[in-house]
């Protein structure tokens, strides 16, 4: 997310004549902070150690540019004066905010709503690897004095899931002084949906889905660094004419600092939208039908993807974690059928009683056996690199050792086998 810095006027909306003057900041790092001369809440309503459970669900803004703010989950964290050496001092307050909205007035927490949200992530033009420009130099001008750039929107398709429109969205912005001209193309990946819904359903939704099919191609996790919503503000209006939709910036912690690198091809890519444009569609759809049957699986690995600064052991460990989890979810399998295994369980467990051994050894037995039907990881891996084709080769080109590496590091780092500890490698 960009900085923001807005100085206006602002009010609790039950309390719209009571407008108190300040200044809103914005980065990626602090998040969002109001800084008043004055207080909304009253000098009696503030205590420094129990602001945390005290939230203000919205707060109004006119910035003094003309644009209409909404503040949404507001904390207050302090209350004072300009000056402390005089009685009569201006009072001041500040909140920290958790999310901005630039553009639109929201008078409850439950009003805002969208009918299309678009987000553009960084590292997207990497996946994406669609361009509008077009230079274009005289012919027999060596010297290149005259350069012309030509933008046109690219084509970009269009697709249905589960009733939502989900649409790649290029747009130009730049910037322009007497000595350069910055002109960029920024990728939106936009959702529409057939009702209005909270931002907060748009992510943890389609979003939430679409983030991480880009990140599983990538190789990489990616991150928000413009939100933008769109609503119908008169929508009984809207069923007699044709409206358009009014647009709302929204400003939020991404997760973390941004930062815009150029545009290259990442280590570890698996795959980028042009060597699947033509199955879209399909492979959308399929993504989004699986998603729910593969979250156990999917969930360990994108919380290794973004979790980049753990222990490169702790991410090993959740990558063999979601391999078996996905083949249990996808192949299932066993090595025998419930019936033959319930009459090997039953014969174990009679040669545990006739052994005469305490109950605790038995009990620890008895719980172990639970999962002797369970393929080892060594069979799983070797299914689903099977299934992955002749491709697999170009990642692995020994799937033999590779397996032979990945059950070793596993068991060591599990068990701590000392026997194992030659064979380890991360």
């Amino acid at each position: 997310m960009g900085k923001l810095e807005l100085e206006g006027v602002w009010w609790l909306p039950e309390k719209a004549n009571n407008k108190i003057a300040g200044k809103l900041n914005f980065d990626n790092e602090t998040g969002g902070e109001l800084l008043l001369v004055g207080t909304l809440l009253g000098m009696n309503n503030f205590t420094s150690i129990t602001w945390a459970n005290s939230e203000t669900p919205i707060i109004l803004g006119m910035a003094t540019n003309g644009e209409r703010i909404t503040l949404h989950r507001c904390y207050q964290t302090r209350q004072g004066s300009l000056s402390s050496e005089s009685h009569d001092s201006p009072s001041t307050s500040t909140f920290k905010v958790m999310q901005i909205l630039v553009g639109q007035h929201f008078n409850v927490p439950e009003e805002i709503a969208f009918d299309r949200i678009a987000i553009s992530y960084d590292r997207l033009n990497d996946w994406i690897k669609i361009s509008g420009f077009e230079y274009l130099y005289p012919k027999g001008t060596k010297t290149k004095r005259v350069v012309t750039v030509k933008y046109s929107r690219p084509n970009t398709p269009k697709v249905t899931v589960n009733g939502f429109t989900i649409r790649i969205q290029p747009a130009l912005s730049w910037t322009q002084g007497t000595v350069q001209c910055n002109l960029e193309q920024r990728i939106f990946v936009e959702v529409q949906s057939p009702r209005p819904l909270s931002l907060e359903a748009f992510k943890t939704g389609h979003f939430s889905h679409l983030q991480n099919f880009i990140s599983l191609g990538l190789g990489h996790p990616i991150y928000p660094i413009e939100i933008v919503g769109y609503l119908l503000t008169d929508r009984e209006e809207s069923k007699k004419r044709s409206t358009p939709l009014e647009s709302v910036k929204i400003y939020e912690i991404a997760g973390r600092v941004i930062t815009q690198g150029k545009t290259s091809f990442l280590k570890g890519q698996l795959f980028d939208f042009s060597s699947i444009r033509d199955h879209y569609q399909q492979c959308l759809t399929h993504w989004f039908d699986r998603a729910e049957t593969l979250k156990t699986a999917s969930d360990l690995y994108f919380l290794t993807v973004y979790g980049s600064d753990a222990y490169s052991e702790g991410r090993f460990l959740n990558l063999a974690q979601a391999v078996e989890t996905y083949h249990r979810h996808v192949r299932g399998g066993s090595h025998l059928d419930g019936i033959q295994f319930e009459d090997v369980h039953k014969a174990l467990l009679e040669t545990l009683k006739k052994l005469g051994l305490s109950s605790e050894v038995c009990r620890s037995y008895t719980d172990k056996m639970k999962y002797l039907n369970e393929l080892s990881l060594r069979r799983r891996l070797k299914e689903v690199l099977k299934s992955c084709g002749k491709s697999i080769k170009i990642a692995i080109p020994n799937s033999q050792e590779f397996i032979d590496r990945v059950v070793n590091t596993r068991n060591y780092l599990t068990h701590y086998d000392p026997e194992r500890l030659c064979c380890m490698k991360i």
